[in-house]
């Protein structure tokens, strides 16, 4: 008899993408903001190994998480994550936790398809732009010109 119970959308999503299926997923959280925002799409599908830059879905105990891979280590065969909205880096996880690889992020007006000339220097322009915003003077300005516009 198949089994008929409810499954989390995790845990469906993880099934197709180790199954290769390309998939479109939601931004959920701000962790890769701005390359990636809440709401933003990307597709992913499981294919070849990751390299350093890259950004990849994985299966972590909190569930399935975009970020960016900051290091490769060899034995054993483990990836080191960083959302690049935060300061540290996620604790490795071992290759068989890397479900896909994200080939195309889409935005509201623009798609960035990350395999093409044009798509690496706009990802590159948004990560350059994340990593000046994490800089502590620029975040005290940030929530200083909030505070203005609110009141």
């Amino acid at each position: 008899m198949p089994d008929t119970s409810p499954k989390a959308p995790d845990e469906i999503a993880e099934g197709l993408l180790r199954g290769g299926v390309e998939l479109t997923l939601v931004g959920r959280g701000r962790s890769m903001w701005p390359v990636i925002a809440p709401l933003d799409r990307v597709v992913a599908r499981r294919a070849g190994s990751p390299r350093r830059g890259d950004i990849v879905v994985l299966r972590t105990r909190g569930g399935i998480v975009t970020h960016r891979v900051v290091a490769l280590l060899a034995d054993p065969a483990r990836l080191v994550t960083r959302g690049d909205w935060l300061d540290q880096d996620d604790e490795p996880v071992s290759e068989r936790d890397l479900l896909a690889i994200v080939h195309s992020i889409a935005k509201r007006r623009v798609t960035i398809d990350l395999r093409t000339l044009r798509g690496a220097i706009m990802h590159r322009a948004l990560f350059d732009l994340a990593r000046v915003l994490r800089i502590p003077a620029v975040r005290r300005v940030g929530r200083a010109l909030k505070r203005i516009w609110r009141d």
